[in-house]
């Protein structure tokens, strides 16, 4: 039987920071619905999860948060 447990212990390890969604929300000021919208776009690529599904961040995952706020100031749309 896969241990999910260890794996996804594994996965997380090794990363850097990281951060969770209430964090990059108040920090970006960015919606946590927003940042779930931008994930489920393909804009932020893989994010990590714990087990109960928390999403972790990177720092990576933030550069790319603040470009596509920077891009959508300016007019650009998510498309």
């Amino acid at each position: 039987m896969k241990n999910y447990k260890a794996d996804v212990k594994k996965d997380l390890e090794g990363k850097g920071n990281l951060f969770k969604m209430s964090e990059i929300s108040q920090q970006l000021e960015l919606t946590p619905r927003t940042i779930r919208y931008y994930e489920s776009e393909g804009l932020l690529g893989k994010v990590k999860r714990s087990i109960g599904y928390t999403r972790y961040f990177t720092n990576e995952d933030i550069i790319r948060l603040k470009e596509i706020k920077n891009l959508k100031q300016q007019g650009k749309k998510i498309a």
